[in-house]
């Protein structure tokens, strides 16, 4: 995991990420604090690229895969940065995605194998209970389980319209035709790994729906990765911020879809942003006064104690009154919980969000940086004294990219002696 970050307002913008990357091996995974994640899009123009949660596309290093784009693309610009963003994605089609189709199938093979762990562990999970003790019949009750919980992914997926850019009018024809065909030895090394003894027969014509639905759906099942395009495009005069998530690619396909949540577009109206990504937490309680998991305890919390109450109230006057007791009981506890959040959120905006966000407004470029590079740190400073993995350290790379003077580094780590290595920067 890590912590990036993009602090913008009409000056310019500051970028910082940290250096730590997990790499899972057969004995569990180890963090390295090494990780390049901020890159220069181009050597001539504003632009810079972020990234963050997995470090290879399709196999082949995302660095790799930046320079070879920045070295083709030499003194070319774009008037806008979006234009930047839509020719690195048609770069990787024009490199036929750094790989051959046996990659992709093996790549897509992944991916069902992480969608059917995660469907595994939350089918064991939310049947928890109903497992205990029962040792005879535990595997009917969990293929029964499964089963369940896969017809209503189908009728849930089924309804959804909100595909992946590229994949809008992928068909199942097509699927089938691009000739993967490890689904049954999927099914098989994951259930079995996971303790499910079902027959593939029974859910085969099912889950393949489903894994066909989801492929085209904008749900990431963590296996994805995250590019931050940030700078200007050349009629640009203030800077912007695109964030794109980025997955694998098949039949000439890339899975792939704007995060458009996290867009910020500086002008006259929208003067400052923020937008952090991955490890979110402590930039966000920073940004909103509190911290954002103990706000949803809080929420949880009252929404339980709200029906415990109406409960009690109903209770007392069951026997004077049945029908006004049947009518407590039935006062929705969530919708209560739903004006509550909406009204404290605009309470937060206008007390935290709003402040901070103007003093962003107003300050320099090397403010930006400053701060920038301080909430990566706090980031990493609550991973290292908790008990939670130290998956956020290493040195923060920070950077700040102007229309006038480019795109510059204000600390950057490098893998050898700097004094050694003149010609390395001559090269810019």
């Amino acid at each position: 995991m890590t912590a990036v970050i993009g602090i913008i307002n009409k000056s310019a913008a500051a970028i910082a990420t940290d250096s730590a990357v997990t790499v899972t091996g057969p004995k569990g995974p180890k963090i390295f604090n090494r990780a390049n994640k901020i890159f220069t899009l181009s050597k001539s123009r504003p632009v810079g690229l972020m990234i963050y949660n997995q470090g290879e596309f399709m196999g082949t290093s995302w660095e790799v895969i930046i320079k070879l784009y920045r070295a083709e693309l030499g003194d070319t610009g774009f008037d806008t940065l979006e234009e930047y963003k839509n020719d690195f994605i048609a770069f990787l089609h024009r490199k036929n995605f750094f790989c051959d189709v046996n990659q992709q199938k093996m790549i897509l093979y992944y991916f069902i194998c992480n969608f059917l762990h995660l469907l595994a562990d939350s089918t064991i999970k939310e049947n928890q209970q109903q497992i205990q003790g029962r040792v005879n019949d535990l595997q009917n009750i969990l293929s029964n389980a499964l089963i369940q919980k896969i017809n209503l992914l189908l009728d849930k997926y089924r309804r959804n319209t909100d595909f992946c850019t590229e994949f809008v009018d992928f068909s199942q024809q097509e699927y089938d035709q691009f000739g993967f065909t490890g689904l049954p030895n999927a099914i098989n090394q994951v259930f079995l790994q996971n303790g499910l003894i079902i027959d593939p027969a029974a859910i085969l014509p099912s889950l393949k729906e489903l894994i066909f639905i989801v492929l085209k759906s904008k749900d990431l099942y963590n296996f994805y990765s995250g590019l931050v395009f940030t700078g200007y495009g050349d009629s640009e005069i203030f800077p912007r911020l695109f964030s794109v998530n980025v997955s694998f690619a098949i039949n000439n396909r890339l899975r792939y879809f704007d995060d458009e949540k996290s867009k910020a577009i500086i002008d006259h109206q929208q003067v400052s942003a923020i937008r952090p990504f991955a490890q979110t937490d402590v930039i966000n309680t920073i940004l909103g006064g509190i911290d954002p998991a103990l706000n949803q305890i809080y929420f949880q919390q009252f929404e339980d104690f709200i029906t415990k109450n109406n409960a009690s109230i109903a209770q007392m006057v069951e026997q004077s009154d049945p029908n006004l007791a049947n009518r407590i009981r039935g006062i929705d506890a969530n919708g209560l919980t739903s004006t509550l959040h909406k009204l404290i959120g605009q309470e937060t905006k206008k007390h935290y969000i709003d402040q901070v966000m103007g003093a962003v407004s107003t300050l320099s470029k090397e403010d930006l940086a400053e701060m920038a590079e301080s909430l990566i740190y706090l980031t990493y400073l609550k991973r290292r004294f908790t008990f939670a993995p130290e998956s956020v350290g290493g040195p923060v790379d920070v950077a700040i990219i102007t229309k006038g003077d480019g795109f510059v580094w204000i600390k950057r780590k490098h893998y050898f002696n700097a004094e050694l290595n003149h010609h390395f920067f001559k090269k810019y």
